[in-house]
């Protein structure tokens, strides 16, 4: 199991490396390009939710969503029922400047998923969501038990 394992996490490495390549090749657009990408889903997301979700400090995201707001890219609206917690929209200029700088590499995500699809089943997708929430829940509760003993 250690060896599949091992092999599991250089895959995710390799995902990493090319969402970081990517994120390069936009150069000064590289963070914004990264938000556009969480945002492109039409729906609304409280930073709290975005930085727990794609594990991205929230200062950081704080700081791009500023940029983004600025340059009229994202629009914040209050939570329902939070004191100061906000969600993050695209807005249609935002809309347009995500379609047009993520196009060419959207049509390459869809491409690998794809042929991966055709030869594995779209089921890998949810056994690889199954497992790694899985392996979160195991290691924070490794975590507690190990704190917990000290």
């Amino acid at each position: 199991m250690r060896q599949e394992f091992r092999s599991l996490m250089k895959s995710v490495n390799r995902v990493e490396f090319v969402f970081e390549a990517i994120q390069k090749s936009l150069g000064e657009k590289g963070k914004l390009g990264w938000l556009f990408y969480v945002l492109d889903d039409g729906q609304a997301h409280s930073q709290k939710q975005l930085s727990k979700d794609w594990m991205i400090p929230r200062s950081t995201l704080n700081a791009i969503v500023k940029k983004a707001e600025e340059e009229g890219f994202v629009e914040l609206r209050s939570v329902p029922k939070t004191r100061r917690e906000l969600e993050i929209l695209l807005t249609e200029k935002g809309k347009a400047a995500a379609d047009e700088l993520l196009q060419p590499y959207i049509e390459l995500e869809d491409q690998a998923l794809a042929e991966t699809a055709e030869k594995y089943s779209h089921h890998f997708v949810e056994v690889f969501d199954y497992f790694s929430k899985n392996l979160e829940q195991k290691i924070i509760q490794g975590i507690m038990e190990q704190e917990r003993d000290f």
